[in-house]
């Protein structure tokens, strides 16, 4: 698992945008370049940072740039998408307010539900988040 769950691979995730469709690699002969390399390292040295111990060694390679490792994270993640999704409906079906501290917890836990559930393509309607919110009550 992540341990920074905001760079999670989504459609609004805003590196994934950045990373994927405003990347530029100046020519070697460039006077950027050493720069841009500088920056290259840094990000993929971010991207790694945040990966746990199970996963580094899949997208770890040195010789790869910053938008060829998110796109090894990205493939990593998405390869699983349909039981990751189905996990996670799992988990919010039995989610109870008894299980929770409080009221804003329980209600906060919901909507990361939502969130996470979005993030691998599932939507939740209105609809469906107060039945939930109100089945978690009994």
């Amino acid at each position: 698992m992540v341990r920074c769950a905001p760079i999670l691979p989504g459609p609004n995730c805003l590196w994934s945008k950045l990373l994927l469709t405003k990347y530029w690699v100046p020519a070697e002969s460039s006077d950027h370049y050493s720069a841009w390399q500088e920056l290259d390292a840094l990000v993929k040295q971010w991207i790694f940072s945040t990966l746990s111990d199970e996963l580094l060694p899949r997208a770890l390679d040195v010789k790869i740039s910053a938008r060829t490792a998110w796109e090894k994270v990205e493939n990593i993640f998405l390869s699983n998408k349909g039981s990751r999704a189905a996990a996670l409906e799992g988990e919010f079906c039995n989610l109870t307010l008894e299980s929770c501290t409080s009221l804003d917890d329980y209600c906060q836990k919901l909507k990361d539900f939502d969130d996470r559930l979005n993030d691998v393509g599932v939507t939740v309607s209105e609809s469906r988040l107060v039945l939930q919110l109100v089945r978690g009550f009994a």
